[in-house]
């Protein structure tokens, strides 16, 4: 293995190097992180190479988004932060990047969401997850849609056909085919349930 991560850390510097030299005003920026050794090719406004490797063998395979990037390594994916400190290490199946403070993370077939220390939210165990906004985040499980808050609780359980947001914050649940505001005090408003 460290043979294969030399051969690969040395074609990725060839590569960089390859680069350069088709853009005229492109440089070869080289750091070491607490990773290791990087190399990327850049231009004033871009990084031309979409990966770099690190001494671990991981690759940096997608663009910084809060502050952080997604690891690859032997097929898992991780979180590294811009001083090159993993986040979290190259254990999940699927990672989407930092949006509201939190990332999605999957493992075993199952998401939640890790903070910007790696921390999760909750356990694995939700089907599918949205990205935060305005410090809630829909998620599945079993079927049924709730809204997850940053502290981990289920605001809305995950009981309900669908869930949504309106422009002023409203929360709307929708049971069967009826949408029905979503009062978290009282769970359903009791407007509603009576008008049923």
């Amino acid at each position: 293995m460290k043979g294969s991560i030399k051969s690969s850390r040395n074609f990725m510097v060839i590569m960089a190097l390859v680069l350069l030299a088709m853009n005229t005003q492109a440089q070869l920026v080289t750091c070491t992180t607490t990773l290791g050794d990087a190399y990327v090719a850049t231009t004033n406004t871009e990084t031309i190479g979409k990966t770099v490797l690190t001494n671990t063998g991981a690759m940096i395979v997608s663009k910084y988004q809060e502050g952080a990037a997604i690891i690859k390594l032997e097929n898992k994916y991780g979180l590294v932060n811009k001083q090159g400190y993993e986040i979290c290490q190259p254990i999940y199946e699927e990672i989407h990047l930092f949006n509201g403070g939190y990332a999605a993370v999957k493992k075993n077939g199952k998401w939640t969401f890790v903070n910007k220390q790696g921390k999760k939210l909750t356990p694995l165990r939700y089907d599918w997850v949205g990205g935060f906004n305005d410090g809630l985040a829909a998620v599945l499980k079993d079927g049924k849609w709730g809204l997850l808050n940053e502290q981990g609780f289920e605001v809305v359980p995950t009981t309900y056909n669908a869930v949504k947001v309106d422009q002023d914050g409203r929360i709307w649940v929708q049971m069967n085919a009826t949408w029905k505001p979503f009062d978290a005090k009282k769970s359903i408003d009791e407007a509603f349930v009576t008008a049923s």
